[in-house]
């Protein structure tokens, strides 16, 4: 319907209209958004780039981000706006979170407070015979890496066009669902620790654009170790994330070597009721693992700190 004449006032038109109809009908298209739906996320796919033509001007955009927030103070409603744009420059003045396309043009350094955006499977869209080539294991890692570094992954799925989900992408989230509910409580409500990984496994690159230019890459697909670990935290617990199992019954985490600030208490394996057995010299902290894992990737140790 987007070349349908009777629909001409409600898609814009890059051959016929003006900058300023076009400036118009967003600000008026976003503010109906604020008034009927009151969303907690307003997301922008790139609003930046628009802003270079000056449309909408940033007055406009200031106009809308101003109702939009001073409509959330007034409902008590804690929001976000998120415009997505790999770069250290956001929509103005800094306002919003920070948003990069499976982690394209990310800086080693980046975040807290940032968002991955991937779709389950590229086209964005869904199209007949549809490759699925990352299982839920590669988003599960995905999710660990990020949220270790303090940042927000969202997975956009592809329905169909009568709304239904296709049955590949079920299964991932299905599969996704199931490594959460026994390692969510290291994902949700966590914060970063002091450090968010160690070990021997590079996940960032570089890929040359189209013009030619060197940008920065992040690859989550690598064959990972034992000794790759994710940090997040919640009050006195810390939560180290193997993201491959030890096969030799130890894992060896050298951020909580004898000395750290951190007196361990005591050490468990989400998914599993025992505690473990553990100890500390000057090059690692060294715990003894189960003979059989409680899952199939990421496996999440929770020790108990004072």
């Amino acid at each position: 319907d987007v070349f349908d004449p009777a629909f001409h006032d409600f898609y814009w038109n890059q051959w016929t209209g003006t900058a300023t109809e076009f400036s118009d009908q967003w600000k008026a298209k976003i503010s109906e958004v604020i008034d009927t739906y009151h969303p907690d996320m307003i997301w922008f796919d790139g609003l930046r780039t628009s802003m270079r033509g000056n449309h909408p001007p940033e007055a406009y955009v200031l106009d809308v981000l101003a109702k939009y927030f001073n409509d959330a103070s007034r409902n008590q409603q804690r929001v976000t706006i998120c415009n997505k744009n790999g770069g250290d420059f956001n929509f103005p003045q800094n306002v919003g979170l920070r948003c990069y396309e499976n982690g394209r043009d990310m800086p080693t350094d980046v975040g807290p407070w940032f968002l991955i955006d991937r779709a389950i499977a590229y086209p964005w869209s869904y199209v007949n015979n549809k490759r699925y080539k990352d299982r839920a294991d590669y988003h599960v890692r995905s999710i660990v890496d990020v949220v270790s570094r303090g940042g927000i992954f969202l997975l956009s799925l592809t329905p169909k066009g009568d709304g239904s989900i296709p049955p590949e992408e079920r299964e991932i989230m299905k599969n996704i669902g199931k490594w959460m509910k026994l390692n969510g409580e290291a994902i949700y409500g966590s914060r970063p620790w002091k450090t968010h990984a160690e070990g021997p496994t590079i996940t960032r690159g570089f890929k040359r654009n189209n013009k030619g230019e060197e940008k920065e890459q992040w690859d989550w697909r690598k064959e990972f170790t034992a000794q790759d670990i994710r940090f997040t935290q919640k009050g006195n617990i810390i939560y180290a994330i193997a993201l491959a199992w030890p096969d030799d019954g130890k894992l060896q985490i050298q951020s909580l070597a004898e000395g750290c600030k951190e007196t361990i208490q005591s050490i468990s394996l989400m998914g599993s009721n025992r505690q473990l057995e553990w100890k500390q010299d000057k090059k690692h902290l060294e715990v003894t693992v189960p003979e059989t894992p409680p899952g199939e990737y990421a496996f999440t140790f929770k020790i108990h700190t004072e």
